[in-house]
């Protein structure tokens, strides 16, 4: 058999340390003693330069250990057959369908993760973050968030994997490559759908939006937006303090577009308008050269090559068998019956893969 998991991580860690080797690049640039340049010490005091570099120092140093202790992680669990084990034991409160075995497997994946990733959130927020003064979230908010964050996985995931599990029901006497289709079609419309709910569904359900208030200001924009034919409905005035001093802007929005400011940003810039509008020449940029469309659409092309890769390793039982799945094949991957069938004369054969899945 094949070694499947074996190959799969290491290729994971080659990945990582690809990844390490670029960090370590961007993290030798962080030099505290490095002095600007001519030109940047001309708009930024030394002292404030000084403290950039120290943070991004701190915070590059955090990414990296990080990075390495999710690799480990990632390596032992799943060498130790985490997943398998996961699926197995929620079969426990499945009633004997698959569907609900998947649905109580994802559940559990997602607090165990919640669980394991949580010392480093606590980490970068409550130390990181706070030791140079960015930090504004009290554990009341950090709790409350989190608990959103599950609460919505749970009420968007389980429709989301009982329509994919229909899907992969109805494709499973069909080729891979209808299989890969039907899967694609439906994934993407699950993206593009939560493209058009997250600005006014689920983003208001973490920060407060506020009406951009009249004024020079609101004008400035409006006019910039009429310079470039942007085709701005709205304007809006986000509480990023509540959370960090950090500020942003940013535009969202698939035919109607909105831009949003973190108040932090209205703050720092002590109202100068021109601070504020160079900002979201930066994010109108990014509309005007079609980079917010390209981002989708590379997107979508990767879930469609994501697709035809499960639809063709969707029948390989050593694939599963190498990850640990000795008790039958999951839902979302599928379970798989392979049939070979003898075409015309002569030894040849050709090998079958049709997906059926089994609804309790």
């Amino acid at each position: 058999m094949f070694p499947y998991m074996y190959t799969c991580v290491t290729a994971k860690l080659v990945v990582v340390c690809f990844e390490l080797y670029v960090m370590l690049r961007q993290h030798r640039r962080f030099h505290v003693d490095q002095q600007p340049s001519k030109r940047l010490s001309s708009i930024v005091p030394l002292h404030k330069f000084t403290s950039s570099q120290t943070y991004c120092r701190a915070k590059s140093t955090f990414e990296i250990v990080n990075l390495i202790i999710d690799s480990i992680l990632y390596t032992v669990l799943t060498l130790c057959y985490l997943h398998p084990r996961i699926w197995l034991f929620s079969a426990r409160f499945a009633a004997n369908s698959e569907l609900r075995q998947t649905l109580v497997f994802a559940l559990l994946i997602t607090l165990f993760s919640t669980v394991l990733n949580l010392p480093a959130s606590i980490y970068k927020t409550f130390i990181l973050e706070a030791k140079y003064g960015f930090n504004r979230t009290t554990p009341k908010t950090f709790i409350t968030d989190m608990l959103k964050g599950l609460l919505l996985s749970c009420v968007l995931g389980a429709p989301i994997l009982s329509a994919l599990y229909y899907v992969l029901r109805f494709f499973a006497d069909y080729s891979p490559l209808a299989v890969a289709g039907g899967l694609w079609c439906t994934v993407s419309s699950i993206a593009v759908a939560m493209l058009v709910i997250y600005p006014s569904v689920i983003a208001p359900l973490f920060n407060k939006f506020d009406p951009l208030p009249e004024g020079p200001l609101k004008e400035k924009l409006i006019q910039l937006a009429r310079k470039l034919k942007f085709p701005l409905d709205k304007m809006y005035v986000i509480d990023g303090s509540r959370r960090s001093s950090h500020s942003n802007a940013f535009i969202f929005g698939l035919m109607k577009k909105y831009i949003c400011i973190y108040d932090s940003l209205l703050e720092q810039t002590e109202h100068r308008d021109d601070q504020v509008v160079s900002i979201l020449c930066h994010e109108l940029g990014h509309w005007k050269y079609s980079h917010l469309l390209l981002g989708v659409l590379i997107s979508l092309t990767q879930i469609f090559f994501t697709c035809i890769l499960y639809a063709v390793t969707a029948g390989n039982e050593d694939l599963f068998l190498s990850f640990g799945y000795t008790d039958g094949m999951p839902l979302v991957i599928g379970r798989c019956i392979r049939k070979t069938t003898r075409d015309g004369k002569g030894p040849w054969r050709r090998t079958r893969y049709h997906i059926s899945f089994k609804l309790e």
